[in-house]
């Protein structure tokens, strides 16, 4: 018979540290670090909602694209396609006519 854990992800952290994940420590911290990071941008988008015009706000959303775009670029070294490059201008205009609208 197979067990299923049904324990958060929190849960396992605290309990079983590093191991829980399989990785280095240092890897687990950017890791968590990098979720909570996630976690933090939804709640801002979730609070902008509530404050302003839901279509800017979800404009603006999407625009992390482009950001995650550059930082994977910036700190990971990952190529950016032609595809890729070509998305994030789209979404990038599309922000700024929003913006100017």
């Amino acid at each position: 018979m197979v067990t299923v854990h049904r324990a958060s992800p929190l849960w396992l952290l605290l309990t079983r540290g590093s191991a829980a994940l399989g990785g280095r420590p240092a890897a687990v911290a950017r890791a968590v670090g990098g979720g909570a990071a996630s976690l933090l941008a939804y709640a801002a988008v979730i609070w902008a909602m509530r404050l302003g015009a839901m279509g800017p706000v979800s404009a603006l959303r999407e625009t992390s694209v482009v950001f995650a775009a550059l930082l994977g670029r910036a700190f990971l070294a990952e190529r950016l396609t032609a595809g890729c490059i070509a998305a994030c201008t789209v979404v990038a205009a599309g922000a700024a006519m929003i913006g100017h609208g």
